[in-house]
């Protein structure tokens, strides 16, 4: 696993684990340089206890309180003695102070001096613990690194976790879900770039609402002006000039209208889509019901009955736009559906055998020929209400057919 492909917490993380293996492996060769160091000390005060029993028995006791050893008889340390273990390991170091009659037992947290002098056996007893003082303070030391380090991380992570809320907001706000606008606090270059984002989402949401409130009202303007202009026409009589040419008009800007319509209600309902198990055998029959179509102008067929989690509502928009774009520029004004496991497939005749530009119609209000009429929002709409089932739109030019497939 390579950690450096995660979020700058997870690596943040994996190095605090890094550094805080590499505190325990210094202070576990630190306590044992510790312990070698504190043995080879109590060899020395072994030393110059003997020295002084030999030379300046004086000033022994002294030397003794100074060091927190005592005197004591074998009676007291018998009992240890037999569980004791050798201080010295080192071979060297113990044949020469064995020579020097000098035996250093551990026993507990105590310290048995045993020292030969002439006809006597001398016992002595340190308090004090194998490990020394340095070691208590290095403990210490690496309690309040390993605080300094943490303080570090809390810091870290505090101030990315603006970044953090702001990645999650991107995210959301790629998949068109709703976002809480939560301006930052802090004043440091993340917190400003984050708080640039929100504000732009903020004057964004704005634009919506104004677009969505100038598009209905055009909406309604338009669709009564056709009320009052449908009304005027009804009144013409068969055969009037002009009144064929006026129906088919207002029958364009009303199918115009209906487009429209349906786009903003589709960009409204797909961000809140209802999933269910469906029929496409009985979604292509809607289809052709919805678009009014006679058997000799599509042809299905399926090899199986098909059961897809589609938000029915906005599926059969998709398959009827296509459907519809099929059959208004198919040549021979005939359309062929087909339909398996992998896919649904819709085929036309070509006009001018000339392949679409797919990436330019995808674009809402645009459309393969400059000069048609029309809004272009069909394969606009289609494509979004494909990508949000999560399924691919491709396209080909094959014999003289323009072919359209739904992968699922």
């Amino acid at each position: 696993m390579n950690p450096f492909k995660h979020s700058l917490i997870h690596k943040i993380q994996f190095l605090g684990f890094i550094v805080s293996i590499l505190i325990v492996f210094i202070l576990f060769v630190t306590y044992q340089a510790t312990k070698v160091f504190d043995r080879k000390q109590q060899v020395h005060t072994a030393i110059e206890v003997s020295n002084l029993l030999k030379k300046n028995r004086q000033a022994l006791p002294a030397y003794l309180n100074e060091h927190a050893i005592k005197a004591v008889d074998h009676t007291e340390v018998q009992k240890e003695l037999e569980t004791a273990k050798v201080l010295i390991e080192d071979n060297l170091i113990l044949s020469i102070i064995h020579a020097a009659g000098i035996n250093l037992y551990l026993s507990d947290a105590h310290i048995i001096f045993v020292l030969k002098e002439k006809h006597e056996t001398l016992y002595f007893s340190s308090n004090r613990s194998l490990t020394s003082s340095t070691f208590i303070k290095l403990g210490i030391y690496a309690v309040l690194l390993f605080l300094f380090l943490y303080g570090i991380y809390y810091y870290i992570k505090s101030a990315l976790s603006p970044l953090i809320r702001l990645n999650k907001n991107i995210e959301k706000f790629s998949k068109s879900e709703d976002i809480e606008i939560s301006y930052e606090r802090a004043n440091d270059e993340i917190a400003k770039v984050a708080n640039a984002f929100y504000s732009a989402l903020e004057y964004n949401k704005k634009l919506k609402l104004q677009r969505d409130m100038f598009v209905r009202t055009i909406m309604h303007e338009v669709k009564t002006s056709l009320t009052k202009a449908r009304f005027i026409t009804h009144f013409m009589k068969e055969g009037e000039e002009g009144k064929e040419k006026l129906n088919a008009l207002i029958f364009a800007m009303q199918d115009e209208l209906d487009k429209l319509h349906e786009f903003e209600n589709v960009n409204t309902k797909i961000l809140e889509m209802t999933l269910g198990s469906y029929s496409m055998n009985a979604l292509l029959d809607d289809v052709c019901d919805v678009l009014v179509l006679e058997e000799k102008e599509i042809d299905i067929k399926a090899e199986e009955d098909v059961f897809l989690q589609v938000d029915y509502a906005l599926f059969i928009v998709a398959i009827k736009n296509l459907v519809d774009n099929a059959t208004k520029y198919a040549k021979d004004k005939h359309v062929q559906m087909y339909l398996n496991a992998d896919y649904i497939e819709i085929k036309n005749l070509s006009i001018n055998n000339k392949a679409l530009e797919l990436s330019k119609l995808l674009q809402p209000f645009k459309q393969e020929d400059e000069n048609s009429s029309g809004m272009g929002l069909g394969l606009y709409l289609i494509h979004e209400i494909i990508h949000k089932h999560e399924f691919k739109l491709e396209y080909s030019l094959i014999n003289e057919y323009h072919s359209f497939k739904i992968i699922f």
